[in-house]
């Protein structure tokens, strides 16, 4: 439907009408297009992921050197040994329909027998499958669907026309009859969540189902239309930037299926899926996320497991201390982008960095063994340190859409200090335009939490400032933010509904300004009153945060409101916090160390156990100690700020060595052993713009200085541009000063230093 034809219609008949005509208009759309195979594929098989020829020349490689395929080969304990099971039960048939699909490539690799009459034990499973009607996007029908689409798609494909009939046959049945009911209950529904992964399972397993049926059983073109129509608008509402808002779990669980259906499109009927922006930025989101200690990720969203389905029991992974769960990145996803790009150094050295040696390889992680086989990818080796540097990946990045900040110290040392700064909206910013676009979209983000605000620190290959992984009802409380009057961000306390409180579009004004990132500063503004609900007439909640050469940090939070509130600070870690006195807590987690300096005596101070909400239902709770926090409290009264410096060392050091002052108007005075700091934020008269600091060593010999915005004016420095702009500057050994790093639109620097003259840089 044509802008103006929209206009029309609402002119004559209403808002409610035209709406629904846009909606039946764009929602039919999904159901026009094209869906037929390139030349020369049509009777072809294998075709999904490689032809005729790609299968025969693994085959030949296993014969002459089967060490290669060794640690992709089916597994006695998963694959050959199990009783088998109805393909409806859930995460377990996910798993078997995968596993089928190993089986049948191994065999056609390997030819041997075992692989084969491991198949023949499955059929009388195919034969009798019923696929259960999915009646609406969040069950788990749709997420076995998908999988079983997927797997048995696969397994078809590379037995087709091999001698074994009944296989065929089996396998055929299975891949109709639940892709009949696939397609049937999704083009029935009349609303759909793009960017869900309960919609983006399945729809990719039916479209590559499609693809390796579509020659033989013509209802498949419309799985295939239809299949093609949703991933495109999928593909342009995920991870916009990269960063994904379900959270690195979901990441690995959900892109698995994206990636195949890409790749196997771009073969059999054409189409470039990689190009899409998820893709596109997907290494940085991989390598930002994953932490120094690569055995952990940044815990945003639902990450890790979730709670065992008897109401009482925790699955493992929240022990004591309670970050113990191994996050590992299946293989499929940034392999077949790295395929597909033509190999970044940096995503190749990345995964060679987060997989060591056969590590899963069977089981859960299935698929890597399947497409390493198809593929004749290199198998796993030894873990490797990724290098300190790479010319075009920077160990920072800023996220826009998403509006996330990420720092380290530099790739490769797995002591490095890693901060995450996060405040925008839930699906990112590109997300509001295309719901404007598409208004049969009804937006499913129950992965997402209200967590505006937060920042989190990972140090000498530990948490010291982290989030509280999947929780059942989403609170602020257990995220580093800010509540009020005890109550968080709109709308917490549910399970999936989080963000149903209020249109999107008013969630959109999250945001953060200011950013500012280099080799030595990480800093930037979170505005987030709109992450709140409106009754609370909130006109100023603000973060300043500014993070410098990875040790020393200084948060500025500024509330103001028409009514008066009680605002409350809240920091979460895996050990107990210790109160030194004097507005001071020490935060020790094994080798590693967080200090916090309270500089606003007016709010009190409290340390208690973090309990999370873990269940997803209403009938009954069940609530789960997930370390510390430390909760700093104000007045009631309208406006409010807490100020804090944080301190972070390794934990054989004194903790006395850091030392702090409020100096005058917005100035903070640090130091510690090695080296003193001033650091200026938004609203000193010494400053004009958003942020400054002073680097000097414990002799007063200057280390660089740095400015975000016009001028710093300081008692012994001066620093001018003549834009707005972001500068830092070094002197070298000869006296001259360098630049640091550079960003916006200032050309010129003006600087007068203790022992110069003024003089004027050119950048």
């Amino acid at each position: 439907m044509s802008a103006s034809f929209f206009k029309l219609a609402l002119q004559t008949f209403g808002l409610m009408f035209a709406t629904h005509l846009f909606a039946a208009e764009s929602r039919q759309a999904l159901f026009e297009g094209e869906f037929s195979l390139k030349a020369g594929l049509s009777g072809v098989h294998p075709r999904l992921y490689t032809g005729p020829d790609g299968l025969a020349e693994a085959a030949r490689r296993y014969a002459n050197d089967p060490s290669w395929c060794e640690p992709y080969l089916p597994d006695e304990k998963y694959d050959l040994s199990p009783a088998t099971i109805p393909l409806d039960q859930g995460v377990t048939a996910q798993r078997s329909a995968m596993i089928l699909a190993k089986l049948a490539v191994a065999w056609r690799i390997t030819g041997e027998d075992r692989y084969l009459q491991r198949l023949h034990e499955w059929i009388p499973v195919l034969e009798s499958y019923n696929p259960p009607e999915m009646r609406s996007i969040g069950g788990a029908e749709g997420l076995v669907g998908g999988h079983i689409l997927l797997g048995i798609a696969i397994a078809y494909d590379v037995v087709y026309d091999e001698g074994e009939e009944e296989l065929q046959e089996a396998l055929r049945g299975v891949l109709i009859r639940q892709g009949s009911r696939t397609y049937t209950d999704l083009s029935q529904m009349s609303h759909y969540a793009y960017e869900q992964n309960h919609l983006i399972i399945p729809v990719c397993g039916l479209g590559v189902a499609a693809m390796v049926l579509v020659d033989e059983y013509p209802e498949a073109r419309d799985w295939g239309v239809f299949s093609n129509n949703i991933m495109e608008r999928t593909l342009d509402a995920i991870a916009y930037d990269g960063w994904f808002f379900e959270g690195f779990t979901y990441w690995v669980y959900t892109f698995q299926f994206p990636a195949a259906f890409g790749a196997a499109q771009q073969r059999t009927v054409g189409g470039d899926a990689f190009k899409a922006n998820c893709f596109r930025y997907a290494p940085l989101y991989l390598a930002h996320m994953t932490l120094p200690n690569p055995r952990f990720v940044f815990d945003f969203a639902d990450w890790g497991p979730r709670t065992e389905k008897d109401g009482v029991g925790f699955q493992t992974g929240y022990d004591w201390p309670w970050h113990t769960w191994p996050t590992r990145v299946k293989l499929v996803a940034p392999s077949l982008l790295l395929q597909a790009q033509g190999g970044p150094e940096f995503l190749r050295d990345y995964l060679r960095h987060v997989t060591p040696k056969y590590a899963d390889m069977t089981g859960p992680y299935t698929i890597d063994a399947i497409f390493g086989m198809l593929l004749q990818w290199q198998p796993p080796q030894e873990s490797a340190p990724m290098r300190t540097t790479y010319a075009n990946y920077p160990p920072y990045h800023y996220f826009p859409d998403m509006e996330v900040l990420h720092w380290r110290t530099n790739w490769s040392d797995p002591k490095a200090t890693a901060l995450a700064f996060k405040s925008g909206p839930p699906a990112g910013h590109h997300f509001t335009d295309l719901i404007l676009e598409s208004p049969e979209w009804r937006p499913a983000l129950g992965h997402a939490h209200p967590d505006a605000g937060s920042f989190l620190i990972f140090s000498h290959g530990v948490f010291l400032a982290n989030d509280t992984g999947y929780t059942g009802a989403k609170e602020s409380a257990d995220h580093n933010t800010i509540l009020v009057d005890g109550i968080g961000q709109h709308k917490g306390g549910t399970p999936w509904q989080t963000f149903e409180g209020k249109p999107y579009k008013e969630y959109n004004k999250i945001h953060l300004k200011d950013v500012w990132i280099g080799p030595r500063v990480a800093a930037a503004t979170a505005v987030f009153s709109d992450a709140y609900d409106d009754k609370m007439d909130l006109t100023q909640m603000s973060r300043h945060l500014l993070m410098l050469e990875g040790r020393f940090l200084i948060v500025l939070d500024q509330m103001d409101a028409e009514l008066t509130h009680t605002y409350e600070w809240r920091l979460h870690t895996d050990r107990e916090p210790l109160d030194n006195g004097n507005g001071r807590f020490v935060m020790t987690n094994y080798p590693g160390r967080l200090i916090v300096q309270n500089l606003q005596p007016e709010a009190s101070e409290t340390t208690a156990p973090t309990v999370v909400e873990t269940s997803t239902s209403t009938k009954f709770k069940r609530p789960q100690n997930r370390g510390f926090h430390l909760a700093l409290t104000s007045p009631n009264q309208k406006a409010f700020e807490f100020l804090t410096a944080l301190y972070i060392q390794d934990a054989e050091q004194d903790p006395q060595v850091f030392a702090v002052e409020k100096a005058t108007g917005r100035r903070i005075e640090l130091r510690d052993n090695q080296l003193s700091c001033s650091i200026w934020i938004s609203g000193d008269e010494a400053l004009t713009g958003t942020y400054a600091y002073i680097l000097r060593d414990l002799a007063g010999k200057l280390l660089a200085v740095g400015l975000s915005g016009t001028s710093l004016n300081s008692e012994d420095i001066l620093i001018k541009l003549d834009r707005p702009g972001q500068v830092t500057l070094t002197p070298d050994t000869n006296g001259q000063w360098q630049v640091e790093s550079h960003a916006g639109a200032t050309t010129t620097v003006s600087l007068r230093a203790p022992g110069s003259e003024e003089l004027t840089l050119h950048l």
